[in-house]
C-alpha cells in the first residue's frame, strides 16, 4: 500500500495550539513513528488505523492536532496534511507524551476533547456518535467508544476486576445507542476540557513510579470518585502475604504507598466526581488480538476502509 503525495502542510507549535474554546469537538492524535511486539491482526497498520480515524473524522466539525513524538513515517505524515495541526514533540517516552496531550487539552476551556492514541481502528460513524452523546448527556464529563460493557466484553477470565465499593450503574439511550457507564478505558478516550484541567493531577499520580507505563484502573476510578484498592489487601502486602515469590511480593510492598495515595486521592467532592459512559456496542478498536470487543467483524470493518481510502485516491495498491 502506498500513499498519495500530500499537500500543504503547516507545523504548530504546542503554544500556538494552547487555549480557547471553539464549540467543536477538539481531538488530539498522538502517534509514534515505531510499533511494539504487542500481538496484532492481520490486518492492523498504524496506517490503517489513521486512514479509518480520517473516514470518521469527515462526519463531524472537528479541529486536530496530531501530536508526533519523534519521526513519523512520511506515508503517514502525508495523509496528516492539511487535516489539522502537525505538532512535533520529543522524542520523549510514553509518560511524556501523555502528559504532554493532557496539559494542551486541558487549555480547551468547555470543549469535548478526543484523545487518541495511534493504534485503533474506527467505524465510519463512531465519532458522530460521540458528538452527539455529548451534546445529549451535557453532565458526563468522559466518554468512551472503546471499553468493557454488557455486550462488548472482551477481558479473558481472570482479568476482570470487581467494580469499586459503592458503584452506582447507569444507562442512557443516544441516537439508538445505548451508552453505559464503566469504572475505566484505555488511554483513547474523550474528556470535557475543564474537568480535565482539574483531574490532570490525578493522571499524573497514576504514574508514579512507573517509567513506561500507568495505572488506568486507578485514573478511572479516581476521577470518579472511587477506591481501587481494597485496604485489606493492601496490608497484606505489607506483611508479605499472597500469591507469587518474594521478587514479586517485594515488588508490591515498594507499590503500596503510592497505591495508597491513589486511594486517597480518590475521596473527592460530590461536584468534582465524574462519570464515565462507554457506548455498547464499542465504535473503536485496540488492535490487540487479545482485546478486540467482540459482536463486530473487525477484518472486514479494515478492508471497508481501505476501500474508502482507494476510492479517494489517499492510497493505491
Amino acid at each position: 500500500m502506498s500513499v498519495a503525495e500530500g499537500g500543504w502542510e503547516h507545523t504548530a507549535t504546542l503554544a500556538q495550539v494552547r487555549g480557547g474554546s471553539t464549540g467543536r469537538l477538539r481531538v488530539v492524535y498522538r502517534s509514534y513513528g515505531g510499533d511494539n511486539l504487542k500481538n496484532r491482526p492481520a490486518y492492523y497498520s498504524k496506517t490503517t488505523s489513521l486512514l479509518s480515524f480520517l473516514r470518521a473524522l469527515d462526519q463531524v466539525a472537528a479541529d486536530v492536532v496530531f501530536m508526533n513524538n519523534g519521526p513519523i513515517p512520511e506515508e503517514r505524515l502525508a495523509l496528516m496534511r492539511g487535516r489539522g495541526e502537525i505538532v512535533s514533540i520529543g522524542p520523549t517516552n510514553m509518560q511524556g507524551s501523555w502528559m504532554t496531550m493532557l496539559k494542551l487539552a486541558a487549555t480547551w476551556g468547555d470543549d469535548l476533547v478526543w484523545l487518541a492514541e495511534d493504534d485503533y481502528l474506527y467505524t465510519e460513524g463512531s465519532l458522530a456518535a460521540l458528538v452527539e452523546a455529548g451534546r445529549a448527556l451535557p453532565d458526563v464529563d468522559y466518554f468512551a467508544l472503546y471499553g468493557v460493557t454488557e455486550n462488548s466484553w472482551y477481558l479473558p477470565p481472570g482479568l476482570d476486576q470487581p467494580r469499586p465499593r459503592g458503584w452506582t450503574d447507569r444507562e442512557e439511550w443516544v441516537g439508538g445507542r445505548r451508552w453505559q457507564r464503566i469504572d475505566s478505558t484505555a488511554s483513547t478516550f474523550a474528556v470535557r476540557a475543564d474537568a480535565l484541567a482539574q483531574d490532570v493531577g490525578i493522571f499524573r499520580l497514576a504514574m508514579v513510579p512507573h517509567r513506561s507505563m500507568y495505572r488506568d484502573h486507578d485514573m478511572f476510578h479516581n476521577v470518579q470518585g472511587y477506591e481501587t484498592h481494597r485496604w485489606s489487601d493492601l496490608g497484606r502486602t505489607l506483611l508479605l502475604r499472597g500469591e507469587g515469590g518474594l521478587f514479586r511480593k517485594l515488588r508490591r510492598v515498594y507499590l503500596a504507598p503510592f497505591l495508597a495515595a491513589s486511594n486517597l486521592r480518590s475521596h473527592r467532592r460530590p461536584q468534582h466526581r465524574r462519570t464515565l459512559m462507554a457506548v455498547d456496542l464499542n465504535l473503536v478498536a485496540h488492535m490487540e488480538v487479545e482485546l478486540l470487543p467482540p459482536n463486530h467483524d473487525w477484518a472486514a470493518e479494515a478492508a471497508s476502509v481501505l476501500a474508502w481510502a482507494e476510492q479517494r485516491r489517499l492510497v493505491t495498491t
